[in-house]
């Protein structure tokens, strides 16, 4: 089974531990990943996020249940890249600062895929498609990370994989769409060439 690193966004992690009920995909999710080599990061700026929580009790039992995740050791800091700044159209609000700092350890390849519900961070993978091909389609929704985990054997990127000389142009010339891009690859058996390498420190998911 491949193994791979999958950043939560902090909407997904506080829909698990806040004290409302998840949803059956959510649940389903994470059930398939911590019964795969999966390794799941929370990043380091999603407490920012949570000290933000209006709410002293909830943040504090979010915050505390955060540390059983694996917290990312990022090297990056999306500040210095003008190019990536330009892409997405940087503001300078704290939520969008927090966005940023994920969506450029995905970037930057330090995790393998982002999970997110944020409409905001969907966007800004499309534009940084630009610049880096096919990005969008390692950042997921809940759905869409349930469909394509359910693979038995899911496949990465098509910039971080190692396939054969008769399947290369095909990688090279993905179809137009995501959604059948994302089929494509879910059709195919390949072995991944590169993992992200991350410190970590907490437990496993």
């Amino acid at each position: 089974m491949m193994k791979g690193s999958i950043l939560l966004d902090t909407n997904i992690i506080i829909s698990r531990e806040d004290n409302n009920e998840i949803s059956r995909e959510l649940q389903e999710l994470l059930a398939i990943l911590n019964g795969n080599e999966f390794k799941v990061f929370v990043h380091p700026m999603s407490f920012k996020d949570i000290d933000r929580d209006k709410n002293h009790t909830r943040k504090q039992i979010i915050s505390s249940k955060m540390n059983s995740y694996n917290i990312l050791n990022t090297h990056f800091n999306f500040d210095e890249d003008s190019v990536f700044k330009e892409k997405i159209n940087y503001k300078k609000t704290p939520n969008d600062i927090v966005d940023n700092c994920l969506l450029y350890s995905l970037f930057k390849d330090e995790v393998t895929f982002l999970i997110t519900e944020d409409n905001g961070i969907h966007k800004n993978a499309r534009k940084l498609n630009e610049i880096k091909d096919n990005f969008e389609d390692r950042v997921f929704t809940i759905n869409e990370a349930l469909i394509y985990f359910k693979k038995e054997k899911p496949i990465l990127p098509y910039e971080i994989i190692k396939t054969t000389v008769d399947l290369l142009d095909t990688f090279r010339k993905p179809p137009a769409s995501r959604s059948a891009r994302m089929a494509l690859r879910a059709s195919r058996v390949v072995m991944p060439a590169y993992l992200p390498q991350s410190s970590t420190s907490g437990s496993l998911m």
